[in-house]
């Protein structure tokens, strides 16, 4: 059967139309307005693939859900940071994103930040997609999404740096002073200053062989993910001055820099990272 003009006309429309429809279906989160899978990955302390059991309360809950909930089982944990009693079997509480509910009895993968313990673990969703790859494929992506989302804080933190030196740590001593000038708090930092003997200058300006550098030898909640340093010890310092701490640091003559931060401090054998870090744009 021939086609007349209008039927002719009618084909780019078609065309379009079954091209948005793939699409839609290839990523899903496009269609949610979620952000895309590289993006979830990096966000998420806690990623785990599971099957929603019930929309509404269930026997196995025994407690009503909050607004836009749904109770998963866990199939497997993909990933989760900090560490989180959860295991392949468990009942998760999923508080959505938004009202699209993930298909019933099919694996679907959660992108989750923040939770709160009860009887179940209850977490608040950053996305959610069906699972279309093996849960090896899946780990090794968001391994990599991961690693992309370190390079990105390391960036930031080395375009605020006023100093970043390889170099090596002569000596640590408590600061005695800082007991008279730190304000007086539960969580007390414990200050001690590092002489650290700078090898490399990558960042910044110093006349000085030796950098001193302030850091909470606490290890308090507070402090506990601050590097803490000992003699000898070799690496790369991303250093700025301590400007909200100056008043305790007043009666040192030299220049005073701080290392707070968990990225603060970096392995020597980081060095070509950091390196390609200062070039590129933060």
């Amino acid at each position: 059967m021939g086609l007349n003009r209008r039927s002719w006309m009618r084909i780019p429309s078609l065309v379009s139309r079954l091209f948005m429809g793939c699409l839609c279906l290839l990523t899903p989160e496009i269609a949610r307005g979620q952000p895309d899978t590289r993006t979830l990955a990096k966000q998420a302390a806690f990623i785990f693939t599971g099957e929603v059991e019930s929309t509404r309360d269930a026997d196995q809950i025994s407690l009503p859900l909050p607004p836009k909930s749904v109770i998963v089982r866990v199939a497997d944990v993909v990933y989760v940071k900090p560490a989180v009693a959860v295991r392949p079997g468990d009942l998760v509480i999923v508080q959505l994103r938004s009202e699209a509910l993930p298909p019933a009895r099919t694996r679907t993968v959660f992108y989750t930040n923040g939770w709160g313990y009860g009887k179940h673990l209850t977490v608040r969703e950053l996305g959610h997609l069906v699972q279309a790859e093996s849960t090896k494929g899946l780990k090794e992506r968001i391994a990599q999404a991961k690693a992309e989302a370190d390079d990105d804080r390391v960036r930031a933190r080395l375009a605020g740096a006023e100093l970043v030196i390889a170099g090596s740590v002569q000596s640590a001593r408590p600061y005695e002073e800082a007991k008279k000038t730190s304000p007086i708090s539960e969580h007390d930092a414990e200050w001690w200053l590092a002489e650290v003997r700078v090898t490399e200058l990558l960042k910044g300006k110093s006349a000085r062989q030796l950098v001193l550098v302030a850091y909470p030898n606490s290890r308090d909640v507070m402090w506990a993910d601050s590097p803490k340093f000992k003699e000898g010890q070799e690496g790369i310092w991303i250093l700025r001055r301590p400007k909200n701490l100056g008043s305790i640091f007043t009666n040192i003559p030299e220049p005073v820099y701080s290392a707070i931060n968990s990225l603060d401090f970096h392995e020597p054998n980081e060095v070509q990272r950091i390196k390609q870090g200062l070039k590129a744009p933060p």
